[in-house]
């Protein structure tokens, strides 16, 4: 009798010392755990400080290098040549600078400064496509110039899709306009977008990122992926220019999209391939453009040598932590006027 109760004591005993052991296990994981967490918590606190810092170290760079008055910016320039880094204890913040005007703005093409069709009111005809036959004289008196513009770069960038440019303007015209009326039969309000299986609503607003284009009628992340680089969002439709001297020499197919007529890729290429090194002047650009005198005045408006918007694309790591940061620029209009910071995105501009 006394032995059955020395051995039920045993396994009390071994039962208590597992159940310790566990118990003792648990504390010291989740206080491990949640120490790593605070510290990774402070990290990224610390690491989103150092790339506003980083920021506004950019900005001072930035303005002291546009200190005087730039008649042209252009790829050559040390903000374009020089990267940033600067490091710091534990890490480093590195940065590169580009353009933000190089690009086609999507909020071009449609302006909400202007009186929007009456709620029931008709649709616009759709303008006749270029594959449909017109000229492109008869085609730019027509169709906006931001729209043909867009047309035309989606006609060289997406050779394998089969929605036509003219339906993927109509469908982000309509992301942006204030009504909800569809832009012609190719456009998309919510009636369109409600209808879905994960049902949502058009922004009727400016376009704050260009990624917006994913869940636009039409486009999708191969289409997207084809587009990215060719366009982006500035804020508001007045921001139409395009400076031809910061577009890259792949980038042939936006020159080509601005200028239209007849000028070919390969033609648009081998004017970004003898640009010269301090950039093009409104003489010089226009003395590589075969027949230029038979480019819509309108068109010709679209094109600048200068900028006052760029994108800061910031990079902090710093104890184990990593922030991507995009700090939109804007130049100020007075002479020697610092930047401002205009938005920031975290991801992909």
């Amino acid at each position: 009798m006394k032995k059955n109760h020395t051995g039920a004591t045993l396994i009390i005993v071994l039962v208590v010392v597992a159940l310790a052991t566990f118990i003792a296990t648990q504390l010291i994981e989740l206080t491990s755990y949640g120490q790593r967490r605070t510290e990774l918590t402070l990290a990224r606190d610390q690491v989103f400080q150092l790339a506003l810092g980083g920021e506004e170290l950019a900005k001072q760079w930035m303005t002291k290098g546009f200190g005087k008055e730039v008649d042209k910016v252009h790829l050559n320039q040390p903000w374009a040549t020089t990267p940033l880094e600067f490091p710091i204890e534990g890490g480093k913040i590195s940065a590169t600078i580009e353009d933000a005007t190089a690009c086609f703005n999507l909020n071009t093409l449609h302006s909400r400064s202007q009186e929007v069709r009456p709620l029931g009111a008709p649709a616009p005809a759709p303008q006749p496509s270029p594959r449909q036959g017109g000229s492109r004289g008869a085609e730019d008196s027509k169709k906006d110039p931001a729209q043909a513009i867009f047309v035309d770069l989606m006609q060289s960038i997406l050779t394998d899709v089969e929605v036509q440019p003219e339906a993927l303007a109509a469908a982000v015209i309509d992301w942006i306009d204030s009504d909800f009326e569809p832009y012609g039969p190719d456009g998309a309000e919510d009636l369109e977008y409600t209808s879905y299986d994960f049902p949502y609503r058009t922004a009727n607003n400016w376009m704050a990122n260009k990624s917006e284009l994913m869940v636009i009628k039409g486009f999708n992340a191969d289409t997207y992926k084809t587009v990215k680089d060719y366009v982006c969002v500035l804020p508001g439709a007045e921001l139409n220019q395009v400076n031809v001297n910061t577009i890259s020499t792949e980038k042939a197919p936006l020159l080509k999209a601005l200028i239209g007529g007849d000028l070919s890729e390969s033609d648009a290429q081998e004017i970004l391939t003898n640009r010269p090194e301090d950039g093009f002047d409104e003489s010089s650009f226009w003395e590589q453009v075969k027949n230029s005198k038979k480019v819509s005045s309108k068109r010709k408006q679209r094109i600048t040598f200068k900028s006052d918007y760029f994108l800061v694309r910031m990079e902090v790591t710093y104890k184990g932590a990593t922030l991507k940061m995009g700090s939109l620029l804007q130049r100020g209009a007075k002479k020697g006027a610092p930047f401002e910071v205009v938005t920031r995105y975290f991801g992909e501009y």
